[in-house]
């Protein structure tokens, strides 16, 4: 079951790695242009009410890093075609409204404050996965069941699980202020499970002393 745990926290590790390394580069190429400019940058930027050339309708797409919703940075434009029509005979009357789609806009800033904040996330989840997996080789073997090393590593997790919920929120607050959108996203899951791997490291700490204080009576 350890071994499991071990390959899976290193798989989670390698893949939040990948991903962060891609949001550096998202981010390195929006400092490099200075705009939402190309088809790397417009696929990840383009959320929120898109509009869908094919259907010729307004459609939601979302995309959303540990709770982060990256929204608002796209806006489309729009133009308004009213036209009235009526009959002077029968004396009915009839209004007509086309929609038409003059193209998009993108807030660079609002851009600039999603980028940092999702690769600011990704590199946190990677060292997490990395201290799971160096928890779970502490679990593994003969060595001794509670170690002092094991509870900081917990207490360092969790704190990172809450710093991460803590990025999300202040990321969000920000690019909302950009965007003139109410968009404020706080992770809750990985800000209660660090609160917990927190508590939990007092656990172990008081474990390890007690371990300590019984080999030395033997």
């Amino acid at each position: 079951m350890i071994k499991t745990a071990k390959h899976l926290a290193v798989f989670l590790q390698l893949l939040h790695g990948m991903a962060a390394i891609a949001a550096l580069v998202v981010f390195l190429t929006l400092l490099l242009t200075g705009s939402v400019k190309g088809e790397l940058l417009e696929s990840v930027f383009h959320t929120g009410a898109v509009y869908d050339k094919e259907s010729h309708t307004a459609v939601v797409r979302e995309l959303s890093v540990y709770g982060l919703d990256i929204t608002g940075v796209y806006k489309p434009l729009y133009s308004h075609d009213y036209q009235s029509y009526e009959n002077y005979i029968t004396g009915e009357s009839s209004f007509y409204h086309k929609l038409n789609y003059e193209g998009c806009e993108y807030n660079t800033g609002a851009a600039f404050v999603y980028s940092i904040g999702c690769l600011i996330i990704l590199v946190l989840m990677t060292i997490v996965f990395d201290m799971i997996h160096s928890i779970l080789e502490s679990a593994d073997g003969n060595q001794p069941r509670f170690k002092k090393d094991t509870a900081s590593m917990l207490r360092y997790t969790g704190i990172l699980l809450v710093t991460v919920s803590l990025v999300c929120l202040v990321t969000s607050i920000i690019g909302s202020l950009l965007t003139s959108e109410e968009n404020i996203n706080i992770n809750e899951i990985t800000f209660t499970i660090g609160l917990f791997m927190i508590c939990l490291s007092r656990f172990f700490d008081y474990g390890s002393k007690l371990e300590k204080d019984a080999e030395e009576l033997v």
